[in-house]
């Protein structure tokens, strides 16, 4: 028996259960769908950039102010090392998303994707990231205090992350 599209373009039915005359409107809904979850997952990780930049730049902003109140100079500016936090955390976001990707689709598989989890998921994967990439020549408990304020910035972009996800519009409008 063959059945119309779905209108929920994130559950359409199988493609083997749908008429000819409604396989491309179903393909559209697929498609609108992998968009809008690349969209929220680019929000999230210009979040990440944007928190990770700030937080540099406000780190360094005082020495640079003490440098030039005592007739000195820096090395790099507060801006300068805005930019390398920038250029470093667009540079991290690609790995961290494909880590969490996975752990998220299987997450939301089992009705477990809220904002909770997209904190957990941010905080870990971001202070794993910043422990592993970064932090190798310190000891672990040192990199863990230092990757603290990066596992914030974590924690907002996955939460910017399943705000802009059209799932989460779903399983509030069904009552999950």
């Amino acid at each position: 028996q063959r059945i119309k599209c779905c209108d929920d373009p994130l559950n359409p039915p199988p493609i083997a259960d749908i008429c000819r005359s409604c396989k491309n409107a179903v393909m559209s809904k697929r498609t609108t769908s992998v968009l809008l979850n690349f969209s929220a997952l680019l929000v999230g990780a210009l979040v990440a950039i944007i928190s990770v930049t700030t937080y540099e730049w406000l780190m360094a902003l005082p020495n640079e102010r003490a440098a030039i109140a005592e007739g000195g100079s820096l090395l790099v500016s507060a801006a300068s090392k805005a930019q390398i936090a920038a250029l470093m955390a667009a540079m991290t976001a690609i790995p961290i998303i494909a880590v969490c990707l996975p752990i998220w689709l299987v997450l939301a598989k089992f009705r477990k994707n809220n904002w909770i989890a997209a904190a957990a998921l941010g905080i870990t994967s971001t202070v794993g990231a910043w422990v592993v990439l970064f932090d190798l020549e310190t000891p672990l408990s040192d990199a863990l205090i230092a990757s603290v304020p990066y596992g914030i910035c974590g924690a907002l972009a996955g939460v910017t992350t399943w705000w802009a996800s059209p799932g989460r519009r779903v399983s509030a409008a069904s009552g999950n």
